[in-house]
C-alpha cells in the first residue's frame, strides 16, 4: 500500500487508504477469476483432444478390423480400448470443466462489481488530492515575487478585457437592463483563454512523472472479464444469479459429498 504524507489532511488520507484497499481487493479477485478462466480453459481443451484422440483410434481400430476380415487382434483390442478410455476421459474433463462454470461465472461478478467500487473509490480520491495538490502548489506558487508581478499584469489584462466589453454594443444593452451575469461570463471566459494560453504552453514541456500517490490512483487497466458486460451492469440482473449460482454450488457440494 502507498504510504501517504503525515501532513496530508485526515480526509484525503482516508480516501486514498479506501482506494487502496478497494484496489487491492479488485486485484485478488481479477487474480482468482484469471486462474478459474485458466483451470477451465485447459479442462476444456483436454476434453477436445481426448475426444480428438477417442476418434483417432475408434477409426483406427475399425480400419484395422475390416483389413483383418473381423479377426480381433491385439492392436485392434488396444486400439478399441483406448478408444473408449479416451471417450471416458474427454467426459470427465467436461464435467470438470462444467462444473467449475457456476464458480467461474459467481467470481465474474464478484470482479465486476468489485472493480465498479475500487473505480468509485478512485475516483473520490483522485478529486480531493488534485484539489489539494492544485492549492498548495498554488499557494506556494504566488508567494514568490515573480508571481506578484504576474498577477498585477493579469488584473491590468483584466481591465483591457472589461474596457473591450463595455465597448461592445451587445454588453452595453446588457448593462443597461442591469444584467451584468452576460459581461461577467464573457470576462471571466476572455480572461480564462488567456491564462490557460500561458499554462498550455509552459505546461508543453512538462515531465510527465507523478509522484507515488499519483503513481497510485493510475486507473488498472480492464481485464477481460466482462463477457457479458450489458448483464452485469444491471444490478437485479446480478443478484438473482448471483443467488441461481450459490444454489448451483450448494448443490454441487452436497452432490460430491453424497
Amino acid at each position: 500500500m502507498t504510504e501517504q504524507p503525515v501532513s496530508m489532511p485526515d480526509e484525503i488520507q482516508k480516501a486514498l487508504k479506501i482506494h487502496e484497499e478497494k484496489k487491492e481487493i479488485y486485484l485478488a479477485l481479477r487474480e482468482r477469476f484469471s486462474e478459474l478462466r485458466k483451470r477451465e480453459e485447459k479442462h476444456r481443451k483436454t476434453a477436445d483432444a481426448a475426444e480428438q484422440q477417442a476418434i483417432k483410434d475408434g477409426a483406427t481400430w475399425r480400419k484395422l478390423f475390416r483389413e483383418s476380415d473381423g479377426e480381433l487382434t491385439k492392436d485392434i483390442r488396444n486400439f478399441k480400448r483406448q478408444e473408449l478410455d479416451n471417450r471416458e476421459l474427454a467426459l470427465e474433463y467436461a464435467c470438470l470443466a462444467g462444473e467449475l462454470q457456476p464458480e467461474l461465472e459467481l467470481c465474474q461478478i464478484d470482479t465486476y462489481e468489485a472493480r465498479e467500487r475500487y473505480l468509485s473509490s478512485r475516483d473520490a480520491a483522485y478529486t480531493l488530492y488534485g484539489d489539494y495538490c492544485l492549492t498548495n502548489a498554488a499557494t506556494s506558487l504566488f508567494e514568490i515575487p515573480e508571481a506578484k508581478v504576474f498577477l498585477k499584469a493579469l488584473q491590468r489584462k483584466k481591465v483591457m478585457i472589461q474596457r473591450d466589453i463595455e465597448k461592445d454594443a451587445f454588453y452595453r444593452e446588457a448593462l443597461f437592463h442591469d444584467d451584468a451575469k452576460a459581461a461577467d461570463s464573457e470576462q471571466a471566459r476572455r480572461l480564462g483563454e488567456v491564462l490557460f494560453g500561458f499554462i498550455d504552453q509552459a505546461s508543453a514541456t512538462l515531465s510527465t512523472e507523478d509522484d507515488a500517490v499519483w503513481q497510485s490512483l493510475a486507473i488498472v487497466p480492464r481485464d477481460d472479464f466482462t463477457t457479458g458486460e450489458h448483464e452485469l451492469k444491471n444490478k437485479i440482473y446480478r443478484t438473482r444469479r448471483r443467488s441461481d449460482l450459490n444454489a448451483m454450488i450448494e448443490k454441487q457440494a452436497q452432490t460430491q459429498t453424497s
